[in-house]
């Protein structure tokens, strides 16, 4: 049986589109760049406060400020990296004050019944790769699930970045149909909805199940400023994620590379001979 590289996880998936090139010095070539930042460190000290809470929520009914603080305070951001100004620190407060106040997205999980906290899944997804029956295999981790007052599932990802997604983004993400599949692997059901919480701009946006895009929801969101967006439906999201796999094992499609301003920001750019010469305006 020959070997394939198909133990995946959305990330995995999501670098590969962004740059075969890049995904394959990480995961075929396995480069390690060593490479720590400000904005990682204070996405996990967010990500741990809230896994906290959430506990603390569904296994007491209650929020304890002091101990939400301390998880925050224990994973310092003043300094390691070079926020000497803790603008980073005071963004991580707020965002567990806004917890604390159920204010924001947090209105949306008040009273409600938390089904699971970093719930871990398998997604398995079948397919042939050169005449051999394969399985794809997609791990990772929901942030958060919960039933809203339908009685319906809500999944729920923490973005600590410093914008929000445009229209095509959130139409064309697979992050979300893939926690739909995990999430009827595991309960049977598919959830109402998708959930990213921006914790630094104390802002949310949703994007509703279901199994095909039909004419009429391309029409609604096709508009400049549509009010609803559906995930992409199931069977188009396993059909991408299938020919992603197979591009993934062609060792020709995983050296090609995009360039784009991305390149400079890129850990790997030394090393690229394809990367773009692109660099930001320096700040007379």
């Amino acid at each position: 049986m020959s070997e394939f590289h198909n133990n995946l996880s959305y990330s995995q998936i999501d670098l590969f589109h962004q740059c075969p090139r890049k995904w394959t010095f990480k995961y075929i070539d396995k480069i390690d760049t060593e490479q720590k930042s400000i904005y990682l460190d204070y996405g996990s000290a967010v990500h741990k406060g809230l896994e906290f809470a959430f506990w603390e929520l569904k296994d007491t009914n209650t929020l304890n400020k002091n101990e939400m603080m301390k998880t925050i305070a224990d994973l310092s951001l003043d300094y390691a990296y070079g926020d000497k100004d803790g603008e980073l620190k005071t963004l991580a407060i707020k965002d567990m004050e806004r917890l604390l106040n159920y204010e924001g997205f947090y209105q949306k999980i008040k009273n409600k019944e938390i089904i699971g906290i970093e719930e871990e899944f398998n997604l398995v997804i079948p397919t042939m790769l050169c005449g051999e029956n394969i399985d794809i295999n997609i791990k990772g981790f929901i942030d958060l699930i919960y039933r809203d007052d339908d009685d319906k599932l809500v999944v729920v990802d923490h973005k600590t970045s410093k914008k929000k997604f445009d229209k095509n983004k959130r139409r064309n993400n697979l992050q979300i149909p893939i926690y739909f599949m995990a999430i009827f692997d595991k309960f049977g059901e598919y959830p109402k909805s998708g959930i990213y919480n921006f914790t630094k701009l104390n802002t949310f946006q949703e994007s509703l199940f279901t199994e095909k895009i039909t004419d009429e929801q391309n029409e609604l969101m096709n508009k400049r400023n549509p009010k609803t967006i559906w995930a992409k439906g199931i069977k188009e999201s396993k059909k991408e994620i299938i020919q992603t796999f197979k591009d993934m094992n062609n060792k020709k499609f995983r050296l090609t590379t995009n360039p784009s301003p991305l390149c400079y920001f890129c850990d790997y750019k030394a090393i690229c001979t394809n990367a773009s010469n692109w660099k930001p305006k320096e700040k007379k």
